[in-house]
């Protein structure tokens, strides 16, 4: 009996020790922590940014109703004021342009007639072969018919504009973010999230948040770099913006254990180039400012 006990205690043991040398195996496997970012100033004023674009995000819209025709451009796509982002279905109005366009030619004939016959009256060698009375008429009817010339081309061109309503384009020089919408699906003036979100402006900002307690040691024009999340040795130089002249609650976490969730800070906006290293709207920075020196905001 005792003896089994021994060998059971025996395969036990053998068995942790198995556990342990597989868990220790699993620890040296893993990757090694990023190294921390060189200190780029002698004076480092530390923050964290948020990427966003440097003319804000436009929500696009549509001024009518309609099914999605076509998409003409595709997430991250540079687009220029103009450019066509989307088409609306306006085959109903396109049926009604050939019935526009030869009302607009009748009235054209019928104006033509009426000033034909109006010339004749007042040509006539002896002005009493023509009564006063159809002298008038003939005019009112030249009156008349202008005036019908004038709502054909007025109808013709609210169909035309409608028709340019149904082509939604770019109102600025940006940047396509999302794309919410597809061919054959319906179009609100109202949607719960936009058709479409574009980034404005050709350079993006940094939205950096400064803890309060480190918020007088900014100095206005100071120099800083960023580095994205993961890649603290890539530095992407910055250009000084704007200080938000405010305190405000801290809306942007970074995760940290030590980090306060009731904490207020100072903002301060820097920018940089729309395609520097793949940067994206939305993705978090660590940003260092130089606290000891400033350059003049260009």
């Amino acid at each position: 009996m005792r003896r089994w006990s021994a060998l059971g205690l025996a395969a036990v043991a053998g068995l942790l020790g198995i556990v342990a040398v597989v868990i220790a195996e699993g620890e040296s496997r893993q990757a090694p922590p990023a190294p921390p970012a060189p200190a780029p100033f002698r004076e480092v004023l530390a923050g964290t940014g948020i990427v966003e674009p440097l003319g804000g995000s436009i929500a696009i819209g549509t001024p009518v109703a309609g099914i999605v025709a076509t998409v003409n451009v595709q997430p991250g796509d540079t687009v220029r004021a103009g450019a066509l982002l989307f088409r609306l279905d306006d085959a109903d109005l396109q049926s009604q342009r050939p019935g526009a366009v030869a009302a607009l030619k009748e009235s054209q004939a019928r104006l033509a007639q009426a000033n034909d016959l109006y010339r004749l009256i007042l040509n006539v060698a002896d002005p009493r072969a023509v009564s006063e009375e159809e002298t008038v008429l003939r005019r009112t009817a030249v009156n008349v018919a202008a005036a019908g010339l004038v709502t054909s081309q007025a109808r013709l061109t609210q169909l035309d504009d409608d028709v340019a309503r149904r082509l939604i384009r770019a109102r600025a020089f940006g940047s396509i973010l999302q794309i919410n919408i597809r061919p054959g699906e319906a179009a609100s003036t109202s949607p719960i999230r936009p058709l479409m979100l574009m980034a404005a402006g050709e350079r993006l900002m940094l939205r950096v948040d400064i803890d309060e307690f480190e918020a007088g040691r900014l100095v206005p024009g100071a120099r800083g770099v960023a580095s994205p999340r993961g890649r603290p040795t890539l530095q992407l130089p910055l250009t000084f913006v704007r200080i938000e002249p405010s305190i405000v609650a801290k809306t942007s976490l970074t995760g940290s254990n030590t980090e306060r969730v009731d904490s207020r800070v100072l903002q301060v906006v820097y920018s940089f180039a729309l395609g520097e290293r793949m940067a994206l709207v939305g993705q978090q920075m660590d940003v260092h400012i130089d606290a000891a020196s400033a350059e003049p905001a260009k």
